[in-house]
């Protein structure tokens, strides 16, 4: 499996990603996995759809070195996108979305299904910053425009083929008291400490559990069930 996306997704601070505990869970339950990992810090989901085509990418941190998603989804056989976060300080949410859907497409292209994450929620100092640009309501608009199109629900024109399902991470990994007095958040508010990701990975794993299960029995294109996990890349590999 391909996870991909930004800080979040690299475990940034701790660089403890969600992927390892997804991973771990899995095959723990039987399903053997080999998970690859790039997260670019920084970067917006059009940021990330702008190079999806290179074999190499700095971060915007220029601190880590990654792929474009279409060079690292060409080994993979299921790809997991979380991104849009950064996107949230200057787009609206139509235009996150429309870079969200083709970070998914530029899989879809090459035969590889997708798993759609939505948008994973924050607060604190760093969301106080950019009270002005509505966060809260530009994250559900490209949440749900992600949600519909994932369901099926909404058309997305020049396409027929869909992610096999959205996640609501902010239901999964809420920026409530809860979460944040358990101490699975970052004092920036947005983002997860190394307790944190691996909660995340946890839930993520139980949720995703049945879709994975059922795509170990036939290789079928995006929007069915594929094949086995086998991934390599340099960034970051897990086994679990």
């Amino acid at each position: 499996m391909l996870f991909y996306g930004d800080s979040l997704t690299a475990g940034a601070p701790s660089m403890c990603s969600y992927a390892e505990e997804f991973c771990k869970c899995l095959t723990a339950a039987g399903c053997y996995i080999e998970g690859t990992v790039c997260g670019l810090c920084a970067a917006s989901a059009y940021e990330m759809l702008e190079i999806a085509q290179e074999p190499f990418v700095l971060d915007s941190l220029q601190s880590r070195w990654g792929s474009g998603i279409a060079h690292l989804a060409s080994q993979a056989d299921l790809v997991v996108i979380m991104a849009g976060t950064n996107d949230l300080a200057f787009a609206d949410g139509k235009h996150i979305f429309k870079s969200l859907h083709g970070l998914h497409m530029a899989c879809h292209r090459l035969g590889v299904a997708t798993v759609a994450l939505g948008i994973p929620d924050s607060g604190g100092r760093s969301i106080k910053r950019l009270v002005k640009r509505q966060i809260p309501a530009q994250r559900r608009e490209a949440n749900s425009l992600l949600a519909s199109w994932a369901k099926g629900t909404t058309a997305v024109e020049g396409t027929n083929l869909t992610p096999e399902v959205f996640v609501n991470v902010a239901a999964l990994m809420p920026f409530g008291p809860q979460s944040r007095n358990a101490g699975y958040w970052e004092t920036d508010g947005v983002h997860f400490t190394a307790a944190g990701a691996k909660v995340l990975g946890y839930r993520l794993a139980e949720v995703l559990r049945p879709l994975i299960l059922r795509q170990g029995e036939s290789c079928l294109t995006p929007r069915q069930p594929i094949s086995a996990f086998h991934l390599c890349h340099t960034d970051a590999q897990f086994c679990g």
